[in-house]
């Protein structure tokens, strides 16, 4: 099983036995997805993203190692239409198949994955000190683990003020990337339109 320690979001460019990433066939897959793009990059919204993503990728992946103690059948992954069926049914007929029923789990749709897919990119893309990005990478460990961010950077031998000064900076490098390509991809667009 994995130790808190092990816990890396991004991966590097260039690292041996990964595949550099390809950001443009990310961000095409993104703009085709129908994923709403930010026109302007905050600290909130790039902090909701880290985390909407980061909890997307916990969910859907399940844990190395063996399983343990529960059921052997896996979770049953309702539909849209299963979800409306249940809704029409009457409360007689709820109440009576409770006890054979799993809990609803909705599986993650195509863009949802793209859109974790480009925001945890973005922590080896823009944030090249070693330091920060482990910081951030804690903060998004306790993000997806639903533990105290206190407990995690603690049992890491952290200072969390510390901590949190490296987590805002890595967030700030990561506003300041995603504003500056904006920047450029507005020059570059408008240069076409002069041109055209």
């Amino acid at each position: 099983m994995a130790s808190v320690t092990d816990f890396d979001v991004g991966v590097t460019e260039g690292e041996e036995g990964v595949a550099p990433l390809d950001t443009e066939a990310m961000l095409k897959a993104l703009f085709e997805s129908g994923v709403e793009v930010a026109e302007e990059w905050t600290r909130e919204l790039v902090m909701d993203r880290l985390a909407d993503a980061i909890r997307l990728v916990h969910r859907t992946v399940s844990r190395p190692g063996p399983k343990g103690f529960g059921r052997s059948m896996p979770d049953y992954e309702y539909s849209g239409l299963d979800l409306w069926f249940q809704s029409t049914q009457e409360a007689w007929e709820r109440e009576h198949g409770d006890f054979e029923r799993n809990r609803p789990k909705i599986g993650a749709t195509s863009a949802e994955i793209v859109a974790a897919d480009v925001a945890l990119a973005w922590v080896p893309r823009f944030v090249p000190q070693e330091h920060v990005r482990r910081a951030l990478n804690t903060w998004l460990l306790a993000k997806a683990t639903r533990r105290p961010w206190t407990k995690v950077t603690k049992e890491l031998g952290l200072v969390h003020r510390t901590a949190i000064a490296r987590r805002d900076r890595a967030v700030a490098l990561i506003v300041y990337g995603l504003t500056t390509e904006a920047i450029e991809q507005a020059q570059a667009a408008a240069g076409r339109d002069d041109e055209g």
